[in-house]
């Protein structure tokens, strides 16, 4: 099976990792793919952010990795430091601020076993925001990027699943929305060839499902469910 097909069907929200890491270097190979799918942008732009060229940004968010691994630093996580995000972001402070001599044999080792990074920044687009942003502040941008994009994931899938991938392809050509929607509606039910009824029933359905599905990605991230409101809010302030 490809690591993308594995990301797809693989459980990403922060619970599950966390569990499925609990055996540091024992974990399955499933369970780190899935971990770096999920946290490398945050960790990549964050590295860029600090001044670090692309190829070395890339170089060091795969040695972050490993050193996280070899430490079984993301199964030890616990509740009480916080939120999981801000955990691993202390952890990335810290890892760059004291680099040490271990980076080519962990590598290697990352480089046999896990989806390059340089492969994984082929498909998928970094972008830094323009001005003085702090690199704390870029990480917690992407990580947000990253729980929009795996809920936009789970969309599709549900969409597909209902027999309905037309409800997804209006989802993702609405949003974001801007003034000219009237207008992409129009256009999205020439190519799609559905009706302008069909074309707003399909967005009604999909970006209910969206929030149902963001509540849930959400949920699974904090640790109880009178969080989710709050949680949501930061993902709106972030993006």
């Amino acid at each position: 099976m490809s690591w993308e097909l594995t990301m797809a069907h693989f459980p990403t929200t922060a619970w599950n990792i966390i569990d499925s890491l609990k055996g540091g270097q024992l974990a399955s190979l499933d369970s780190r793919n899935c971990f770096v799918q999920s946290y490398w942008p945050a960790v990549f732009a964050y590295l860029r952010r600090r001044g670090f060229q692309q190829s070395n940004a890339e170089d060091l968010t795969q040695d972050f990795f490993c050193y996280l691994f070899e430490k079984e630093l993301v199964g030890s996580y616990q509740a009480e430091r916080g939120r999981f995000r801000t955990y691993i972001l202390t952890l990335l402070t810290r890892f760059v601020s004291d680099r040490t001599t271990s980076r080519a044999p962990r590598q290697r080792r990352f480089e046999n076993d896990l989806v390059p990074i340089s492969c994984l920044a082929a498909t998928h687009d970094i972008q830094l925001i323009s001005g003085e942003s702090s690199p704390e502040q870029e990480f917690m941008r992407q990580w947000a990027r990253s729980v929009i994009q795996s809920t936009r994931n789970e969309l599709r899938l549900w969409c597909q699943a209902q027999g309905r991938p037309d409800w997804y392809l209006v989802f993702d050509a609405l949003n974001p929305p801007d003034l000219s929607s009237a207008s992409r509606k129009e256009a999205i039910a020439q190519s799609l060839r559905l009706t302008i009824d069909q074309v707003r029933y399909a967005q009604t359905k999909s970006e209910q499902k969206f929030i149902e599905l963001l509540r849930l990605v959400v949920l699974e991230q904090v640790e109880s469910e009178n969080e989710v409101d709050d949680e949501i809010r930061s993902l709106r302030r972030l993006l």
